[in-house]
């Protein structure tokens, strides 16, 4: 089994066992399905911290853990598909490790270099993954949807998708990008708030908050940024609602009318990107623009 990348999600996951241990052993593993230029290998560690446990079975002292990666260590630095490429599996290397039971042993869900800061990233984003936070509480979930860590950010999304109501969720999304001037954070939590975004639901009050914040994101920052921005506002906007073209434009045109920001800031905005970026980007901007020339 190759290993993923989505730490967040197997913090998410109570099936799913967190912790820090250190390689004591590699062993060569045969398989004739593996393939060419591939070796399988056994992974003998130590467990020397457990930052989560799984719900379905106790983590042992050492665990045995099967992988398999190319042999050529220039193919490995090249092919970013397999975490496993990325470690020494040497005797003493730490290792941060997700594994679930299977089969009557452990499985791994993802892998990394155990580093002392990932990991105390790891154990904060366990807490928030899996330990009790009030997510009704509005300047708790703000800061941490500002933390710059981003796998506590992660966790804590995934949080208020599973055990939030959908206005809760909006609510902190939009308080976090406005307390934020940090673009990579506000690029991250921008393609979480369009997530939010229901096209069933029309012009409800949640999706004109949602398109609110996309529109205001068309003003701050540089250039591609703000494409960035104009890119997700299109994808909200220009949903199929309908098959019937009028109707399709009624949404839209309501959506429109229900943002929160100055028509015509955002007219001078999109103006402001024309002929801006790739040819797609451009359409998305033109799109948009031409709904608010429309008020």
């Amino acid at each position: 089994m190759t290993p993923g990348f989505d730490l967040a999600g197997a913090l998410a996951d109570a099936e799913v066992a967190l912790c820090v241990a250190r390689v004591a052993r590699t062993a060569s593993a045969e398989d004739a399905g593996r393939p060419a230029g591939a070796a399988g290998f056994v992974v003998h560690a130590v467990v020397e911290r457990s930052l989560a446990a799984s719900s379905l079975a106790a983590l042992p002292d050492t665990l045995a853990l099967a992988g398999e990666r190319y042999e050529d260590p220039e193919v490995r630095a090249r092919d970013g598909s397999n975490p496993w490429h990325r470690l020494g599996l040497v005797p003493g290397e730490r290792l941060l490790l997700a594994v679930r039971p299977r089969d009557g042993g452990w499985a791994v869900s993802c892998v990394e270099a155990g580093a002392s800061e990932r990991t105390a990233e790891a154990a904060r984003a366990c807490e928030v993954a899996r330990g009790p936070v009030d997510l009704d509480a509005r300047a708790a979930v703000v800061a941490g949807l500002r933390d710059r860590a981003g796998l506590v950010r992660a966790a804590l999304l995934r949080r208020l998708a599973r055990d939030v109501p959908r206005d809760v969720a909006v609510d902190h999304l939009v308080a976090a990008l406005e307390a934020l001037e940090d673009c990579p954070v506000r690029e991250r939590l921008g393609d979480a708030l369009e997530t939010w975004f229901e096209p069933e639901r029309w012009a409800d009050r949640m999706n004109a908050a949602v398109v609110t914040a996309l529109a205001r994101g068309v003003f701050v920052g540089p250039r591609a940024v703000r494409l960035a921005w104009a890119g997700r506002l299109a994808r909200c906007l220009r949903w199929p609602f309908d098959p019937a073209p009028e109707r399709q434009e009624r949404v839209a045109r309501a959506l429109v009318l229900l943002v929160d920001a100055s028509p015509v800031e955002v007219v001078a905005a999109l103006e402001g990107l024309a002929g801006a970026g790739a040819p797609d980007e451009q359409a998305a901007v033109r799109d948009v623009l031409a709904l608010w020339l429309q008020l």
